[in-house]
């Protein structure tokens, strides 16, 4: 391994206090976006790559984390991050990004795979697909996600100006290319001159700045230069007249809608309450410690009652009926785990608002009371409707539900349902539907 920066024009060396990362060798789509990012070839050849370092100066602060062992005083690089080849601000703050840059690291924080059992490394969801013959859900199914109000923009015979793998340059080059499948948030790509040959067929991330609308080159002094592979057209500028006229390339306020659809209104620190995952019948005390496309990754304010070896944090989306504004339990008089509620200056007034509203219910006479039964989807095994019971009316529409059959006593498996949720149904649904019913042993 080389003791000097890899990166053009960066000549720091490995001396006291200088940090170097390796190349993620073994995550294929986290490799191409550090090349990407760092003006270098994606078909360098692994054995070169494992040789070659990048120093710490190209990322941010916030790319690294504490190392969890009080003598490594290092800090840890995160397996989301993405080098630049500028020289980085490394104060806490970071440095002021472009638009595009912050939308781009947001989407390639969202994108990255997480470590250990969760995901396998390198998992290719292109591949995948051919392999299954399945469809991928549109992003226009899930109205939660960035983009899906926005994604019948994105069609198939759409063109681009992309990246030229397919070319013996030593820098890099672009090419036209068409949208031949759209699956999810990724993109099977075809270069212009292959017609009907698929053996060249990639895909790509539409969202990962990769793709760029019809006149990019032009616009950024970028070359065309069509890939080695194509043979049989002797001229390329009455090729590309006749594929282009008329044709829809990627809207040029993509990456900008992009942006607007990563905004949270929830903000790192901000305190919440949300169900105990230990106790679901009470909630807790957390704070925002991570927000990566909607969803909050929540700490537990109080940790001194889990143990040692138990995670701390919890994932949800930030719509989630799993999680509410501090004062919210006190509100509609649902048990809370009490602990000193400490340093909320930075929680605006108007909290409330950040939240999904369930739908107002009138709680009037015919209103759900204390004892009644009903079905209800067990929160512990969402694949199972459950006999079961209202324990407690709590205040805004809110219910105490329990399982019919449950061996606790204490109500420490019950769980809060809105008088709104899909959860709840009426008596003899799931024979009015043929759905297995689950009974009380």
């Amino acid at each position: 391994m080389f003791f000097t920066c890899c990166v053009e024009d960066c000549f720091t060396t490995k001396e006291m206090g200088v940090v170097f990362h390796r190349f993620p060798l073994n995550k294929p789509e986290r490799l191409r976006q550090w090349l990407l990012a760092l003006d270098m070839d994606v078909n360098t050849p692994l054995y070169i790559l494992n040789k070659l370092s990048v120093c710490y100066k190209h990322f941010l602060y916030n790319d690294h984390y504490a190392s969890p062992d009080p003598r490594n005083r290092n800090r840890i690089l995160k397996a989301s991050a993405i080098p630049s080849r500028s020289i980085q601000n490394h104060t806490s703050e970071g440095r002021t990004l472009s638009k595009k840059a912050t939308v781009l690291k947001k989407v390639n924080q969202d994108s990255s795979a997480p470590t250990g059992a969760d995901a396998p490394a390198g998992f290719d969801w292109g591949s995948y697909l051919e392999k299954e013959t399945s469809l991928a859900a549109s992003v226009s199914c899930f109205a939660h996600a960035p983009l899906s109000d926005y994604w019948d923009s994105i069609f198939v015979g759409m063109k681009v100006e992309v990246l030229n793998t397919n070319a013996i340059l030593p820098s890099k080059v672009y090419w036209i290319a068409t949208v031949i499948h759209v699956a999810g948030y990724k993109a099977l790509l075809r270069y212009e001159g292959f017609e009907h040959d698929s053996s060249h067929d990639f895909w790509c991330s539409l969202v990962s700045g990769e793709l760029n609308p019809i006149g990019w080159c032009t616009m950024t002094s970028k070359l065309l230069v069509p890939p080695r592979d194509v043979k049989n057209i002797p001229d390329w500028k009455e090729y590309l007249m006749k594929k282009l006229v008329g044709a829809t390339t990627l809207p040029v306020d993509f990456y900008m809608k992009l942006s607007e659809s990563m905004k949270s209104t929830f903000k790192v620190g901000m305190r919440i309450e949300m169900v105990d995952p230990r106790h679901l019948s009470r909630t807790r005390v957390a704070s925002v410690d991570t927000i990566i496309g909607g969803r909050l990754q929540l700490v537990y304010v109080d940790r001194t009652d889990v143990p040692e070896n138990a995670a701390a944090n919890f994932w949800c989306h930030m719509w989630s009926p799993l999680v509410h504004p501090l004062g919210w339990s006190k509100k509609v008089g649902h048990p809370i785990k009490t602990s000193a509620v400490s340093g909320v200056k930075g929680n605006p007034e108007n909290s409330f608002l950040l939240f999904k509203k369930p739908r107002i219910v009138y709680m009037g006479d015919r209103f759900f009371e204390e004892g009644m039964k009903l079905e209800a989807i067990d929160p512990l095994n969402l694949g199972n409707i459950c006999v079961a019971t209202v324990h407690k009316v709590l205040l805004d529409g809110y219910l105490m539900v329990g399982i019919d059959g449950s061996k606790s006593t204490s109500g420490s498996d019950w769980f809060c349902y809105h008088a709104s949720s899909h959860a709840i149904l009426p008596v003899d649904f799931c024979k009015k539907n043929s759905i297995t019913l689950t009974v009380p042993q």
